[in-house]
Formats: structure tokens, C-alpha cells, sequence
């Protein structure tokens, strides 16, 4: 029983992308998602179910908050989607989509002192058990280092890492 449900549990973890696969979309992912959201000043944008968030150059902006409090954004209050904010948070889920055929649960975004933006963590969930991220870093903003949650770490370019964890939030 119990080599059974080890085998069972090992075939839940979804696939990552072959390293062919992660220079395409991380290609895409620069020409086409990152400088929409340099352009309108991103710092964080989620999509993940019924929770629309995003802080960016307008301010902070989400859909309505449920029971538990979960849409929101740490010290940071957030008002309804007006017209504008729904429009440009719109543009950014279509330049995650151009970019990439995963759909995009979170991304944050760090800008250095010439307001260039220097350092990208893009996340998104392939399957029940699993969080895959890309992170742009041109200026070691984010660690590189294995948690007890990591499955693998892999270096694509200069500027991108690939990582695959266990899904542990929400």
C-alpha cells in the first residue's frame, strides 16, 4: 500500500517546461509582458480565481474582497476597479497571455533608481501540487536558493531562473 501511494503521489507533479521551452517563453515574456508592465509601473498583479489584484501606477486595485479577506494586498488598501484600472488591468493579463500559455496567478516586479525595471518573479500553478515561477534578475533581487518546498531550480539565461516548488499557499 504504501509503495502505491508513493508511486501515485509522484505522477500528481506536473511537468516543467523542457529548457527549450523556458528560453521561448521567457523570450516572450521579455519582449512582450515585461515592458507593459515597466510601462505602467506594475509592483504586483494576481489573477487567480475569483481575486483580481493589482498595485501599480494608479494605485492599488482589486475585485471585491471575499469572506475570508484573501484579495487584498498587505498595508495597502485597494479600491474597486474603476473604468481605467479594469482597462489596464485587462492589458496586462493579455500581454501574460501573448506571452506565455499558462495563465499568470501572480507576478511582482521591482524597478532600480532609474525607474528600469531590474527584477521580475512570474508565477503560475500547472496542476493541483505544484507552483512554477520564472524570475528576471538583473540585480540579484530575489534569492536563488532551494526552501524545503523546491523541487528544482534551474538557471535559463543571465537574467531568468526557473523554479518548481510545492504548492503551499492558498
Amino acid at each position: 500500500m504504501v509503495v502505491l501511494a508513493l508511486a501515485v503521489g509522484g505522477c500528481m507533479h506536473a511537468n516543467a517546461p523542457s529548457a527549450d521551452e523556458m528560453s521561448r517563453d521567457t523570450a516572450k515574456l521579455e519582449e512582450t509582458a515585461l515592458p507593459t508592465m515597466a510601462e505602467l509601473r506594475v509592483n504586483f498583479y494576481r489573477d487567480d480565481g475569483g481575486c483580481q489584484l493589482v498595485d501599480y501606477g494608479r494605485g492599488v486595485f482589486s475585485s471585491p474582497a471575499d469572506s475570508e479577506g484573501n484579495c487584498v494586498l498587505a498595508d495597502s488598501p485597494s479600491r474597486p476597479f474603476d473604468e481605467v484600472a479594469a482597462g489596464d488591468f485587462e492589458r496586462m493579463r493579455q500581454a501574460f497571455r501573448d506571452s506565455l500559455a499558462n495563465t499568470i496567478s501572480l507576478a511582482e516586479f521591482q524597478y532600480g533608481p532609474a525607474s528600469d525595471l531590474i527584477a521580475a518573479l512570474v508565477l503560475w500553478e500547472p496542476g493541483a501540487f505544484d507552483e512554477f515561477s520564472y524570475i528576471y534578475d538583473r540585480a540579484e533581487a530575489y534569492s536563488k536558493e532551494a526552501d524545503p518546498d523546491t523541487i528544482a531550480v534551474n538557471r535559463i539565461n543571465e537574467r531568468w531562473w526557473f523554479f518548481s516548488r510545492e504548492r503551499t499557499r492558498w
